[in-house]
């Protein structure tokens, strides 16, 4: 039998080792998590801040600053919008300690349902509000991560991930509205189960106005402020009597007078798991529960357990769910199984429960909270008391801040160790463990597939937006002072990754630098930005872009469905005209001069329109429209095969006579003669009259010349003797065979 042999601490730096300090802040949660290397903490996350920021902390930063010039905390996360773990983050910002990043829960979504809840959590809600405005004016990135997120530290040594929410869960809150909405509001806990079920849910954006957002909760793990810029829906009005009975069963559960909504940021808290990697060979897990409730969805997602080193206790050691209104902890504890669990609360609504801590007891772990027991039973039963009292109050606890200000525990690869005594004390690894034997492959992994998270590539794809739509809005700037900005607009191009490279550089995004593909791909997958399909593969030569705004479509649209008459030029399989397949007839039309109409309009390259804006536009030409088609070439024969001249029309009467009084005589001038931005701006001005020309012009290598498919149809197509333009094109559309196709 071969064992696999332990790596000893030898293998780890000098003193490398996790701190998990635990505040005292009575009823409340405030955790700073550190990761120290060669004497120096590497990484510092925060999570939550109790009502006022600890003393203790503040003292801690200071006696132990970064003079590398990283920041203080290099992530602040807030588990859900409490006062008892929210108040004390202005004084971050107050006391000038610089941030990293923040996580929080989705704002935007609980602003939207504020006006239901009860006063103390709108004021909560109103209160993170000011701070993440504070955050932003400090250039702090903002973040919402739902379940899928994950993000690297110190060169992939410290992974930080998201549980919980689903963000299904918080696309239901932020867009849902009517009876979906009041099912999760009047329900407590906040029902999750159905999230275990496949979305059937139309996925379809037409008429939707949040489509962008749809598309972030269901392909994304987080979002940001800017994505809720445009506002979401006001939730209809909900039924009284049921508020009413929400509110009184709410009340019963001894919680809090106003408590309703309050169960809904409980069960929407940011469960995050921390993994610390000791000397490449010791994983070791904190999970950070906030005041999670309802561990159904999470427990189903992951049936095995989580590993988890040190636990710090969901809703202060209160009443937990699996399946209804019973209290479970029993359940989720023995699922959980933590080694060691951290618990901070004083006895304020009925908590720690005694159960709780006789639930840790019976699982193994040890127990460490922030209180003194004045009370110690050597023999005999417990006082008397029902599982649900608090174990504060039959051990007649003490809370003080001056005795216990902080409780800190320790991890290094070899053993665990509190500088405090351990309310209960558990099995640690001295428990009867099974021989495994291990069969050793080594891997070297893919150097993206180390570096890249899923939070890191949104993180990084997020900054790429953020700069292609602010050199877009620079490059509107600069054409009002432009002699010719229809033509900057017809040649204005995608923008080069290696431009763009520069300023990742300079803002401190070496690895984007190092290693752009995987970001540039994640963001096209997810609609973040566009990106040249012929580049992918190679993201440092990839043309970029931002995408299309909602605005620029929708003006598009209506742009469209105001012209009454369309001439396009096409080369359509006969199959496919003899079959009526309108999308297949128009999917083989030359549509660059309307990309090129709707540059001229958006300021976008051609190249995003043709790809991202023409394809919307196919489903209303084939729906709202009606088309026939002739040969382009030979106009005095029926078109059988080839090269096809198609007119759109918005009414289905049969092709007239065109009112071309007032058209440009000069739009067809000499062969391959250069257009230029006044000849476009020509047949915008026939287009408002009568017909929207779009084979007039013809763009061979980023080139626009007369030699048309217009000049085709002339040449072959002589009548009357009619040879100039536009009098020859109407003698010859209006005695050539028409084919009618949809």
């Amino acid at each position: 039998m071969i064992m696999a042999k332990s790596v000893t601490d030898r293998n780890l730096a000098a003193g490398e080792r996790v701190r998990v300090c635990s505040y005292n802040v009575r009823h409340g949660d405030c955790t700073l998590v550190e990761y120290v290397r060669d004497e120096a903490v590497q990484f510092r996350l925060l999570v939550d801040a109790g009502e006022r920021l600890p003393h203790a902390l503040i003292a801690h930063l200071a006696e132990n600053p970064r003079n590398d010039g990283r920041p203080d905390i290099d992530v602040v996360m807030l588990s859900h919008v409490d006062n008892d773990h929210q108040g004390g983050l202005p004084q971050l910002l107050e006391g000038k300690i610089t941030i990293g990043e923040y996580l929080g829960p989705c704002l935007p979504a609980f602003r939207r349902l504020a006006w239901l809840f009860a006063d103390r959590v709108r004021n909560a809600v109103e209160r993170v509000q000011e701070w993440e405005n504070a955050l932003l004016a400090a250039k702090v990135p903002v973040s919402y991560p739902f379940e899928g997120y994950s993000s690297r530290f110190v060169n992939g040594r410290v992974v930080l991930s998201i549980l919980s929410p689903a963000s299904r869960l918080i696309e239901a809150l932020a867009l849902s509205d009517g009876e979906e909405l009041g099912n999760l509001l009047m329900r407590a806990p906040l029902p999750s189960e159905w999230l275990l079920e496949a979305d059937l849910s139309d996925a379809s954006d037409d008429g939707d106005d949040f489509a962008f957002l749809r598309s972030i909760f269901r392909t994304g793990s987080s979002a940001s402020p800017d994505d809720f810029a445009t506002g979401l829906p006001r939730p209809g009005p909900l039924d009284a009597d049921a508020v009413r009975s929400a509110n009184t069963h709410e009340s019963a559960q001894r919680l809090d007078p106003e408590f309703f909504g309050n169960h809904v940021l409980n069960d929407t808290s940011l469960v995050a798991v921390l993994d610390v990697h000791l000397g490449g060979a010791h994983r070791k897990r904190i999970v950070l529960a906030g005041d999670q409730e309802n561990w159904s969805y999470i427990a189903a997602k992951h049936p095995v357990g989580l590993g988890i080193d040190v636990l710090k206790a969901p809703h202060h050691g209160g009443k937990l769910f699996i399946e209804g209104r019973s209290d479970a902890q029993n359940d989720v504890y023995a699922w959980l199984r933590p080694r060691s669990v951290m618990v901070s609360a004083s006895g304020r609504h009925g908590l720690p429960e005694l159960n709780f801590r006789n639930v840790v007891r019976s699982i193994g772990a040890s127990l460490v909270c922030p209180n003194v027991r004045r009370v110690e039973t050597l023999a005999g039963a417990l006082p008397a008391a029902s599982d649900s009292d608090s174990c504060f109050s039959v051990f007649q606890c003490e809370s003080s801040v001056e005795k216990r200000s902080v409780t800190v525990l320790t991890l290094t690869g070899s053993n665990s160790t509190a500088d405090a005594y351990a309310c209960v004390q558990g099995l640690g690894d001295q428990a009867f463990t099974p021989i495994v034997v291990l069969n050793q492959n080594v891997t070297s992994p893919s150097e993206s597939f180390v570096r890249w998270t899923q939070g890191e590539l949104e993180k990084h794809s997020n900054w790429i937006a953020k700069q292609l739509k602010q050199n877009h809005k620079n490059f509107l700037s600069r054409l009002t002072s432009s002699t010719k900005p229809q033509l900057a607009k017809l040649d204005h191009r995608l923008e080069r990754w290696t431009d763009l490279a520069i300023l990742a550089r300079k803002d401190g995004r070496h690895a984007l630098v190092a290693d752009p593909g995987p970001v540039l791909r994640f963001g096209r997958r997810h609609r973040k930005f566009f990106v040249a399909q012929s580049e992918w593969r190679n993201g440092r030569t990839s043309d970029i872009y931002r995408m299309p705004s909602k605005a620029d479509i929708d003006d598009t649209i209506r742009w469209v469905r105001g012209i009454l008459k369309i001439y396009v030029h096409s080369n359509p399989a006969p199959e496919s005209v003899y079959a009526r397949d309108a999308i297949a007839v128009l999917t083989s039309c030359d549509w660059d001069m309307l990309a090129a109409f709707i540059a001229l309009r958006t300021g976008l390259p051609m190249d995003v329109i043709l790809e991202e804006i023409v394809p919307l536009l196919v489903p209303i030409f084939a729906d709202e429209f009606t088309a026939q088609l002739c040969s382009t070439y030979y106009g005095h024969s029926r078109w059988t095969k080839g090269a096809a001249t198609i007119c759109l029309r918005r009414d289905s009467e049969e092709e007239g006579q065109l009112n071309v009084d007032e058209w440009s005589d000069d739009i067809i001038c000499e062969r391959y003669a250069e257009w230029t931005g006044s000849h476009f701006e020509k047949v915008l001005k026939m287009a408002e009259r009568d017909a929207l020309m779009l084979n007039l012009a013809y763009r061979h290598k980023g080139q626009w010349t007369t030699y048309s498919h217009m000049q085709g149809f002339l040449e072959k197509n002589r009548y009357s003797g009619k040879s100039e333009f536009p009098e020859a094109f109407v003698e010859a559309i209006s005695l050539t065979p028409w084919i009618p196709v949809w």
